[in-house]
């Protein structure tokens, strides 16, 4: 028999306390109630629901089997399998406008269970978070990441950008050398990505180590090369942290002066409706201009078809399979995308052909873009972007993101502020810009909008569950994130039906429809939700 113990007695709501506590303290007790006076350790005379009592182990396990008792449980600061995290709470402007100020406003929006912005587009706001993504390692395989911004600094002003050698950390595995500008940024975005999934202002995972991949501009990495740097890496950490990495880039086909199909373009298309191929050439009826083509086949005018590269995806398997948790950005060119299934009937084989481009071969346009898992629904996920407009009292995807069934998930990706690098002279639409950082105004922010904005924050909630349960799978993390995401939120067409005859002229200018009002075309109807949002958290720890 263990010694006694202060163990807290809760009855269930309508339960009769006081004669529960007359058994407790009888010389003889009945059932499962100790055959002994027992000691009362705090009558609690403010509460009618519980009182402390000193029991045995066996006791208290034994009591907790009366019909009348809803627990009987060790007081939080005598009981070693609870952890309590205090929480912290950063007050702001959570502003879903052009406005280049404010904050992130999906910190906000994620942290609810329903649309807190419905009807308005800024909220001042307290977001409330007990987790930081402490112990998790946070990777931004993106345009660099300028390294002393404060953003990136911890509550003491310590540093949280590791900048490794990434061909030492690979323990031999690789040689190379790094270029002298591979820790800069001079296009913006892999800066602003970071602030979003890591930022101490702009971002979720506030006290995480993050870690720049650069594959875009000055002393760039090749992809392949990056990935296998980032296996390298974490096989060889040895220290039990988990990596997340965040992947807002993706390929395209690189047709020179794309503005949409034109005279010569020819392809087919799998009819859900008739259940056979549709073979078309520009200028048969209902194919007389781009816009008409895009209404029959998706073919979109704005932004090139995606592509995918199996070089670059078998990459993302092997990340996969070591471990490593991915995020992704779906994409910004209006297009639905499909996932592989052993029919070659179905519309992930959509293609056309432009005599000129390609040696005249396919063009596949319906499969979404690399990097992704070779697998479908594999453990990486892919992000979607919603928009700052509402339709019918529901939030509404961004224009340009792309959708469809390949799609895992639905993040704020439009008009979010976050850190931007000082100089981004190499961004690709020119230099961009920028407003002051609020605490120095040596640095700066800035507003981007695309999918690219819409994956970091998952990337940055992620690593909040990482933290949590440093064990997780990337399939096990996924299945969390998917459970917890909040359903139903999304604007959805219900009259379109993948077999609809013209099932693509919701996202057609020449419709009549307007384009700006998005459906989902078969994506999950799931909204991003930090499960650790609130005041306090209280973990149960599994007893040595």
């Amino acid at each position: 028999m263990s010694e006694k113990k202060e163990y807290i007695v809760v009855v269930k709501p309508g339960e009769n306390l006081t004669a529960l506590d007359s058994e407790m303290s009888a010389a003889t007790g009945s059932g499962v109630v100790p055959s002994r006076a027992v000691e009362c350790a705090d009558a609690q005379e403010h509460d009618t629901r519980m009182t402390n009592w000193m029991l045995t182990d066996e006791e208290a396990k034994l009591l907790e089997t009366d019909s009348r008792i809803l627990g009987v449980e060790l007081p939080f600061e005598n009981d070693d399998s609870v952890v309590i995290k205090p929480s912290a709470v950063q007050p702001g402007t959570y502003n879903k406008t052009s406005a280049n100020d404010g904050v992130n406003w999906g910190l906000s929006r994620c942290n609810s269970k329903v649309n807190n912005f419905e009807g308005v587009n800024e909220l001042t706001d307290n977001f409330r978070y007990c987790m930081t993504g402490e112990g998790v390692d946070v990777v931004i395989m993106d345009s660099g990441i300028e390294l002393d911004h404060p953003e990136f600094k911890d509550s003491v002003g310590a540093a949280r950008i590791q900048a490794i050698d990434w061909y030492a950390a690979s323990n031999g595995a690789m040689s190379g050398t790094l270029g002298a500008g591979f820790y800069t940024d001079t296009g913006g975005h892999g800066t602003h990505c970071a602030g979003i999934a890591a930022g101490k202002t702009y971002g979720w995972a506030k006290n995480a180590h993050i870690y720049s991949m650069k594959i875009f501009d000055t002393d760039k990495l090749g992809v392949e090369d990056a990935c296998d740097l980032i296996k390298h890496w974490h096989n060889n950490k040895g220290n039990s942290r988990p990596t997340i990495v965040n992947m807002s880039f993706g390929y395209h086909w690189g047709i020179d002066g794309w503005d949409g199909t034109a005279a010569g373009d020819h392809g087919q298309h799998w009819d859900t409706f008739t259940n056979q191929w549709d073979v078309w050439n520009f200028g048969d009826p209902e194919h007389t201009t781009k816009y008409e083509v895009n209404w029959q086949t998706d073919i979109q005018p704005d932004g090139q078809p995606s592509k995918r590269l199996s070089y670059i995806d078998a990459k993302i398997d092997q990340l996969i399979a070591a471990g490593i948790h991915i995020t992704i950005a779906g994409n910004n060119n209006f297009e639905v995308q499909y996932n592989y299934t052993d029919d070659a009937n179905d519309n992930y084989n959509d293609f056309f052909i432009r005599p000129s481009f390609n040696g005249g071969a396919p063009v596949y346009y319906h499969r979404g873009s690399s990097p992704r898992a070779s697998t479908v629904k594999s453990g990486e996920m892919v992000v979607a972007n919603i928009g700052v407009d509402e339709h019918n009292n529901k939030e509404v995807l961004a224009a340009s993101s792309a959708c469809g069934e390949a799609m895992d998930i639905s993040a704020p990706g439009t008009n979010i502020t976050s850190s931007c690098s000082t100089d981004t002279s190499d961004a690709a639409s020119g230099p961009r810009s920028v407003s002051d950082y609020p605490d120095d105004p040596n640095f700066k922010i800035i507003q981007m909008t695309g999918t690219s904005m819409a994956a970091p924050q998952v990337c940055g909630v992620g690593a909040l569950y990482l933290q949590f349960d440093p064990t997780l799978t990337p399939a096990q993390l996924k299945k969390k994130m998917l459970d917890d995401a909040q359903t139903g939120l999304l604007y959805d067409i219900t009259s379109w039906d993948q077999r609809d005859l013209h099932k693509y002229k919701y996202m057609a200018y020449s419709s009549g429809i307007n384009p700006e009002i998005r459906g989902l075309f078969g994506a999950p109807n799931k909204v991003l939700y930090n499960n650790y949002a609130g005041d306090v958290l209280v973990r149960w720890v599994k007893a040595e």
